[in-house]
């Protein structure tokens, strides 16, 4: 895993480094810069003095919001023993001898460091698949578990009791650390926190008001203010509730919190699920589909262990998954983006009930499941109970007007000035056009005149969808194995849902200051002239989009289908055939093909049947929880 890098003296120079150090990196990512190795930028942040940690005074001042705002790219850290990391490979060899004498066991391999504070793991010998690496004893590993049961740990259970979901407080490991950085030389665990990241300019949670307002209207900056909100409210609590917490500053609070949730793995411990940072285990990178090695607590060995994954030649850098998060994730809680390999989770609200709904771009998956069963039965109740008002709204079922209301609502954070979200009621439609405003402003004016027209019915039904959907369970089971893809209505009613989804799709795109072509042009063109920020901004805003732009395309393709058009059915299937694989399968051969029985070959006498066969158990999928906060940990 690697820590973070500083700027270089010249862009040359940081890329023939790379060319002499980087070995089979390609697919392979860094944890903390955000970025695949191999891409630089021309701002990595300024070299600034490297200071103590900043500690406060015992009983400091609660902060509140506008001393947060003034929140700079690095955070300042101990300067005990800070000369010494510039001895990289000395620091290496003490805490492989501190392992060692405490019982770990590792094979040929090499931290390699690819620029100042971004390192990897690569082997210095051939490995073979199956063989154990790393073996890092239990005493060795920080975790929340050992954390609770420290002094300031107990303190912060008291004030944070443990949840359902977690067995000990997270941030009982956000004290116990800083007190440790805090003794310096005299911790036991100093080998190993000399070694930790001191600065994370690349991580989106501390960059400037002025970066991150590149991601207005986007669900991965609402997590990321959701993270700096739920930060500050609790570090405050820490500081009144806890006598000499204040000594530490709440960059200092802010610096544990992305050592944590960039560094641990979620391990079961003796039946406990706990988190761990595991010295020299953490230097590993990320790669998902291909990872050189696996990794896990082992009861039987008393340690977490490293496997092979597959063989690997002498000089290859191992990497290891971190978890199947889609790219908002890994962006807003690693700090990097996989696009292409990764979707993007994009935000939209829909129906009477104004509910909204987190989009992955794929079918078989519980959020897409929940948002179709929902629309389905808002719509089949709206039938029975207002005919009148389902009639006027054929087309959609909430105007842009409340849609805009409702979406501005939620990616905001009450009460909290390190809010970056776009003015939704405001905002300027698609393309970025503002001489467009007037048109905006005529759209609302209209379907306002429509609410009003409709009469009070129109005033009261959103508290009525809103108490049948709780009432009826209209997005489905609790349980995501229960969720039933197949569970359709008619044809008419699954082509509003369609319409439904896609306006509603097209309504939230209208709150991007720019088109998704504006954002890929940008990155063609000027990509060189950004910042890292602004470059993982607009990479983070186009992903969303191209999420929003799938079910807006799947809604385009499978309406025509349902009403049994057969000139579309054959363009249907000669694409298919052309392309080879179509990502819109598994809702055609789920849900159009059996509301258009006697339309497709397979239908007919010796036609041909078609070859899918969908696993209809929906991948388990978390809600919007802020990473980092609920879901911190590697593997959860």
């Amino acid at each position: 895993m690697s820590s973070h890098r500083k700027s270089h003296p010249s862009l040359a120079a940081r890329a023939e480094r790379l060319r002499e150090n980087r070995r089979d990196t390609s697919i392979t990512f860094i944890r903390f810069c955000g970025r695949p190795l191999g891409i630089q930028n021309e701002q990595n942040g300024s070299d600034k003095e490297k200071s103590g940690l900043s500690l406060g005074k015992a009983g400091a001042t609660v902060l509140d919001s506008n001393e947060i705002q003034g929140f700079e790219e690095s955070v300042v850290l101990h300067n005990q023993d800070h000369q010494d990391r510039e001895n990289l490979e000395q620091m290496i060899l003490e805490l492989k001898r501190w392992l060692k004498a405490g019982g770990a066991e590792f094979s040929d391999l090499d931290v390699k460091e690819y620029f100042e504070e971004v390192r990897g793991i690569e082997s210095t010998s051939k490995l073979s698949k199956g063989s154990e690496i790393i073996s890092i004893p239990l005493e060795y590993i920080i975790t929340d578990i050992l954390a609770a049961s420290s002094a300031i740990g107990s303190k912060i259970e008291a004030l944070f009791p443990p949840s359902e979901e977690r067995t000990h407080s997270y941030y009982a490991m956000h004290g116990y650390l800083l007190e440790e950085m805090e003794k310096g030389s005299e911790s036991f665990w100093w080998p190993y926190l000399r070694l930790l990241p001191r600065k994370f300019p690349g991580h989106p949670l501390i960059w400037e008001k002025k970066d991150k307002k590149l991601l207005s209207g986007t669900l991965s900056l609402k997590y990321l203010n959701r993270q700096l909100h739920q930060l500050r409210e609790d570090y405050n609590k820490m500081v009144v509730g806890i006598p000499g917490f204040g000594r530490f500053s709440f960059k200092d609070f802010v610096w544990a919190h992305l050592v944590i949730s960039t560094r641990c793995y979620s391990a079961e411990i003796k039946g406990v699920k706990a988190s761990a940072m595991v010295p020299l285990a953490d230097m590993f990178n990320h790669e998902l589909e291909n990872p050189g090695a696996t990794w896990g607590y082992q009861d039987d060995h008393h340690a977490f262990i490293v496997t092979m994954d597959k063989d690997m030649e002498r000089g290859a850098q191992i990497s290891v998954p971190y978890g199947g998060y889609s790219s908002s994730r890994l962006f807003t809680h690693y700090g990097f983006q996989v696009p292409g390999d990764r979707h993007y989770d994009a935000l939209v609200v829909v129906g009477f009930g104004e509910r909204a709904f987190e989009l992955m771009p794929k079918y078989l998956c519980a959020p897409t499941i929940r948002l179709f069963s929902y629309l389905r039965q808002e719509i089949d109740w709206l039938d029975k109970t207002h005919p009148n008002v389902s009639m006027h709204h054929e087309d959609y079922l909430i105007s842009f007007h409340r849609r805009s209301t409702a979406l501005q609502k939620l990616l905001s954070v009450p009460e909290s000035d390190l809010t970056f979200g776009t003015n939704l009621s405001s905002a300027i439609p698609a393309g970025g056009e503002r001489d467009t405003q007037e048109m905006l402003e005529s759209v609302r004016e209209k379907e306002i005149d429509l609410e009003e027209r409709i009469g009070p019915a129109m005033k009261n039904i959103t508290a009525e969808a809103q108490l049948a959907s709780v009432e009826n369970k209209w997005e489905g089971p609790e349980d995501e194995q229960l969720l039933d893809p197949t569970k359709f209505i008619s044809r008419r009613n699954e082509i509003r849902v369609l319409r439904e989804i896609r306006k509603a799709c097209l309504d939230a795109l209208m709150f991007f200051p720019t088109t998704l072509d504006k954002d890929v042009e940008a990155l063609t063109k000027y990509s060189s002239r950004m910042s890292w920020a602004q470059r993982n901004c607009i990479v983070a805003t186009a992903g969303e989009k191209q999420t929003l732009m799938w079910f807006v395309t799947l809604a385009n393709i499978a309406e025509p289908l349902l009403t049994r058009s057969k000139p579309h059915v054959d363009l249907f299937l000669k694409r298919r055939k052309e392309l080879k694989k179509d990502i819109f399968t598994e809702y055609i051969d789920l849900v159009v093909k059996p509301l258009t029985r006697g339309i497709w070959p397979e239908d007919q006498p010796g036609g041909e049947t078609s070859t899918y066969s969908p696993i209809l158990k929906p991948r388990k999928h978390k809600g919007l929880v802020s990473p980092g906060i609920a879901n911190n940990t590697i593997g959860e």
